[in-house]
């Protein structure tokens, strides 16, 4: 995915408990693109056109899990595309994490992880999605759709592994409500980064190098 870039959602202001509450903020934002752009959902059901999800009760679910939602006359149902599937398509995010000097012992396992984690979450919420992973030679990227998921992806990674327990940088953006996550493997600043690209290709769920 070439060219992603934060969405531009206009940052609130926090308190002491600054980080408590940006969920809650962005399912609120979900919501409110939806009525905006599909006339509130009081009288309809939407369904994703592209990932299926479902649209009800002021909230996204993974399906219908009350068929007799239905039985109600004046009920219809819409094909739209979802929040998530709109920052996909329009190649935006609300988080990233982003590591540097990955060794390679543990990239297959790093990788796993971030998938994992990201399974996990998507399953609690249809809106938490990984919209994009690059590997490049010596760095891996991750743009998320919900900054909370790229806290929770990063908070994994320093208790897994050791490499970035204490080289973490977390930055907050002043203009929107965007988190980025940076990590370093760096051991000393005499250790020069390799230049050597690394080929990987993707089998099952792990990448080999070639």
């Amino acid at each position: 995915m070439a060219n992603i870039k934060p969405i531009t959602t206009p940052r609130q202001k926090t308190s002491a408990k600054k980080h408590e509450g940006r969920r809650v903020r962005s399912q609120k934002l979900a919501q409110k693109e939806t009525k905006g752009e599909f006339g509130g959902g009081k009288k309809e059901y939407i369904v994703c056109s592209k990932c299926g999800i479902w649209y009800y009760d002021k909230s996204w679910h993974h399906a219908l899990e009350d068929w007799k939602h239905l039985e109600k006359k004046d009920k219809k149902i819409n094909f739209k595309t979802c929040p998530a599937c709109s920052m996909i398509a329009r190649k935006t995010y609300e988080g990233a994490v982003i590591l540097e000097n990955v060794p390679d012992k543990i990239l297959n396992d790093l990788i796993a992880l971030v998938r994992n984690v990201g399974e996990r979450a998507f399953k609690r919420d249809p809106l938490d999605r990984i919209i994009d992973l690059k590997i490049k030679k010596n760095a891996i990227e991750i743009y998320l759709s919900e900054n909370q998921l790229a806290v929770s992806i990063s908070n994994q990674i320093k208790r897994s592994f050791k490499e970035f327990r204490e080289k973490s940088s977390v930055r907050w953006s002043k203009e929107e409500d965007v988190v980025r996550v940076f990590f370093n493997a760096l051991k000393s600043p005499e250790r020069k980064r390799s230049t050597k690209a690394r080929k990987l290709v993707y089998y099952g769920k792990k990448y080999i190098e070639k």
